[in-house]
């Protein structure tokens, strides 16, 4: 009786640990949500970077962008990654940026794109 007491809390304990660190992913590479300007976005993101190509369209032009960057953990469900943009093929763009990705359950749930 006094063997199984200790294992039963501490199985208890683990889904709730689980659900905590859950949200953000150590790894996740695929489909990112668009933000309404940004469309086509896929990545990946590695727990410290994020890399993603996606479709602008300006003046009726469509341009293909790469936003790549280093991120930190700001909260238990948003990385915030800083990094540059670039443009793609004849596209010299070049900018600073961020990124602010909102995950849910190891997926990207939302993505803002700010300069």
């Amino acid at each position: 009786m006094r063997r199984s007491l200790p294992l039963g809390v501490g199985l208890l304990s683990l889904p709730m640990v689980a659900l905590a660190v859950g949200d953000i992913p150590t790894r996740y590479s695929g489909s990112f949500p668009s933000d309404g300007i940004r469309t086509n976005i896929t990545g990946t993101y590695t727990g410290k970077t994020l890399t993603v190509r996606f479709v602008r369209v300006v003046n009726n032009r469509t341009l293909r962008r790469v936003f790549s960057s280093t991120c930190t953990t700001t909260s238990p469900t948003q990385t915030r990654c800083t990094g540059t943009y670039q443009g793609v093929g004849d596209d010299q763009y070049s900018a600073p940026g961020v990124v602010v990705v909102t995950w849910s359950a190891g997926q990207p749930a939302a993505m803002v794109f700010k300069h």
